[in-house]
């Protein structure tokens, strides 16, 4: 090999080696602005459990049990906030930069008045952890850093407009708590007891023992059975409308005695039995203002429901009224 070919493999290998050098040095801070913005989890299957925080020591965890997602370990979550926070933690995407000048601000405010995400896997594995702050000027995204950066960014996710973390973050716990009352596949009903305090002759109690072999009888001995054979049509009306029931809020305790408009007597006092022999109890009591107190036969608009004497609602009549039939009902 002649000295001029040796000269022009040598040069080739040095411009391979500065160009991989230049390459890596790039890539490198890239790889950490690229890593800073890195806040989506896209398979929100493995997430176990979401814990929220801030400065003040207002925090909840949301945990994930067999897929049925609990509250500070006690409560049910709100089905429809997890699927939201999901969501978000799937979409979220940086929709743009922080000002320079801004930087400084927008960090003094997460650091004193913003929220800490911490997201774990089903094995108890930190996945994320983030901060979130305010939203910005226009109120189309908010900022939030990622723990461990000092990079904060203009947040969202495509369809969304407006403050993550006000509306997505909540740090009270009534605010993710499931509002359900029954929730029931079909088939799942084993009993129902539905006795109205002022109405014992409406009072009664629905059995099912097998498909379509339906029982409904009087609640009260006084109330003699009505000789007509059971309507399957109406029976199973009813256990649909029953299977699926939201209240309107949460209410964080027992105020039966204490608010003035809330009547100490149940209108309605229902007791579900599952096929596993779980029974759910709802007593419902009418709400009435002044002024429909003041009217004879007035309907109340809201209900306060106790369910198994530990859980407090509010229940809209509209919602519930369908499940508000009498003994009569069921007989063709």
């Amino acid at each position: 090999m002649n000295n001029k070919l040796k000269i022009v493999i040598l040069f080739f290998v040095l411009l391979t080696g500065i160009t991989a050098f230049v390459y890596y040095k790039k890539s490198g801070n890239t790889s950490l602005a690229d890593n800073s913005r890195d806040f989506a989890i896209p398979n929100t299957d493995k997430i176990g459990k979401i814990f929220v925080t801030d400065r003040a020591g207002n925090s909840y965890t949301l945990e994930r049990r067999n897929d049925t997602w609990f509250a500070d370990s006690i409560y049910q979550a709100d089905p429809g906030f997890v699927d939201v926070v999901l969501t978000t933690l799937r979409r979220m995407t940086v929709v743009n930069l922080v000002p320079k000048p801004a930087i400084k601000n927008v960090m003094r405010d997460i650091a004193t008045l913003g929220k800490k995400v911490e997201v774990y896997d089903r094995n108890g594995k930190l996945l994320k952890a983030f901060y979130i702050g305010g939203a910005n000027q226009r109120v189309t995204a908010s900022y939030m850093v990622l723990d461990g950066y000092n990079i904060p960014y203009e947040m969202s996710y495509p369809g969304f407009t407006g403050d993550l973390g006000g509306r997505l973050w909540p740090l009270h716990l009534i605010d993710i708590r499931s509002k359900s009352i029954f929730n029931y596949k079909p088939g799942d009903i084993k009993s129902i007891e539905v006795n109205y305090d002022r109405d014992k002759n409406e009072s009664f109690k629905l059995t099912i023992n097998g498909l379509s072999n339906y029982i409904v009888e009087p609640i009260s001995p006084t109330v003699t059975p009505i000789p007509k054979k059971v309507s399957k049509g109406a029976v199973e009306q009813y256990l649909s409308n029953i299977e699926k029931l939201d209240a309107a809020s949460v209410i964080k305790q027992n105020i039966l005695g204490v608010d003035s408009t809330v009547s100490i007597v149940p209108f309605a006092r229902i007791v579900v039995t599952d096929l596993h022999n779980q029974v759910k109890k709802v007593d419902l009591y009418p709400i009435l203002d002044e002024t429909k107190k003041m009217q004879l036969g007035s309907e109340p608009d809201y209900f306060y429901a106790i369910v198994d004497n530990n859980s407090y609602y509010n229940c809209q009549l509209i919602v519930f009224k369908k499940i508000f039939w009498g003994y009569s009902y069921f007989f063709s």
